[in-house]
């Protein structure tokens, strides 16, 4: 079987003109390439966004490690607007590209000053993040604006703001807790029912959106022993089998103590789901500093305990948002080619770290995932949960949000 299989992964890569990485024979993916950006804009010393994430760094700068591909490069300083405001820039492999902004003086500005209950909230103005409640932003435009704000645990905040000149325009705001739901689904490349099971997962995850769901995709060893998910974090994989005992594909933990296996149906699943997320959540779970670069995936959670919570355990998943193949990954096949939020690596094992709280209790715990050249950098996420031994998971989180 690898011998026939062998001569197509050849021509796959040469197809594409990239090194493939294989597992017992079995393509797991293209290694990833990357380019640089030189940013400068015509006043110094403004913030530099990459794709809606502030990069930490201020113009003129170098932006090196960027994957390869569409990008969307902004920056902002206070009391600027910046022309263009936006620029959609086709990063390439090996290659320095160069991108201007003249910023031109805000004539008539204001300021915004936002705090929120509880705080560290993200305040996103404009589409740009411009940092965590409480927090004034300065030197903005007179007129109307757009005000974002996200915590995890919290439901979303969105409203427009106007801006007066000269004026502070104050906005404090009362955020809501809620429960996210884990959900995790246990899949193979080979199991043929799996297919039509994760449509309905994501279909529901779409309508759930990020905030209400937090997705984390494990593939099993059979029918197919060689899927190259699961070989390429096949600890982690087994041992959440071996946790929730699962006997059989596809198979779906809901806060790791609602099941479904077999036939997946769209209702029960929805239902389950709901059913869940009117619970009050056991914790408060944020992630922050989250960083994902060619040498580690790291950042800090902070747990605070709503709860009385012993014997518990924060457990620390990396996972890949998307994986795509361009031919058969495995033998026997499903015919599934693209895979969702697929697990990768438990930080910092698969027996995860203890935690003992008491109600208003907080704890700081951080994670450094070395990176990992079969990982597609862009599409890293980190879901970090809280589970009883009882097997409940009374919290989920994700970096998804905020």
């Amino acid at each position: 079987m690898m011998k026939k299989f062998l001569p197509a992964l050849i021509l796959l890569c040469a197809a594409f003109l990239v090194s493939c990485k294989t597992i017992e024979g079995v393509p797991i993916a293209a290694e990833q390439k990357f380019g640089r950006l030189w940013v400068t804009s015509s006043v110094d010393s403004a913030n530099i966004f990459l794709d809606r994430k502030d990069t930490g760094k201020v113009t003129p700068a170098l932006l090196e490690n960027i994957p390869v591909g569409k990008h969307v490069v902004q920056v902002f300083r206070s009391q600027y607007f910046s022309i263009p405001d936006s620029v959609l820039v086709e990063v390439a492999e090996n290659r320095l590209d160069s991108l201007f902004f003249t910023l031109q003086v805000v004539q008539i500005a204001g300021d915004l000053q936002v705090s929120t209950t509880p705080d560290s909230a993200l305040v996103i103005v404009d589409n740009l993040p411009r940092g965590y409640s409480p927090l004034t932003v300065t030197g903005l435009s007179e007129g109307a604006h757009s005000l974002k704000l996200l915590k995890a645990s919290h439901l979303v905040e969105e409203f427009p703001v106007d801006i007066i000149r000269d004026s502070l325009i104050q906005v404090d705001v009362s955020l809501t807790l809620t429960r996210s739901v884990l959900v995790e689904h246990f899949s193979n490349s080979g199991c043929v029912p799996c297919v039509p099971a994760d449509s309905i997962i994501e279909k529901i995850f779409l309508e759930k959106g990020i905030i209400k769901t937090v997705s984390l995709g494990y593939h099993l060893s059979f029918p197919s022993p060689n899927d190259p998910m699961f070989l390429a974090a096949r600890i982690g994989n087994d041992a959440r089998r071996a946790y929730y005992g699962i006997p059989g594909l596809p198979a779906i933990l809901i806060d790791g103590v609602e099941s479904l296996s077999g036939n997946i149906l769209e209702t029960e699943l929805r239902n389950k789901i709901d059913g869940r997320a009117n619970l009050p959540p056991g914790a408060i779970l944020e992630i922050f500093d989250f960083q994902a670069n060619q040498n580690s995936i790291s950042g800090r959670v902070r747990i605070q305990a709503l709860e009385n919570l012993d014997n518990t355990v924060l457990h620390v998943a990396l996972i890949e948002r998307e994986i795509i193949y361009t031919q058969q990954p495995s033998t026997p096949w499903n015919g599934q080619l693209r895979f969702f939020d697929v697990f990768r690596d438990f930080y910092p094992s698969k027996d995860g770290t203890p935690v003992t709280l008491s109600p208003g209790q907080k704890q700081f715990i951080t994670f450094n995932i070395p990176y990992n050249a079969l990982w597609v950098l862009d599409q890293l996420e980190v879901v970090v949960f809280l589970q009883r031994s009882s097997k409940e998971v009374v919290q989920a989180a994700w970096t998804m949000y905020p």
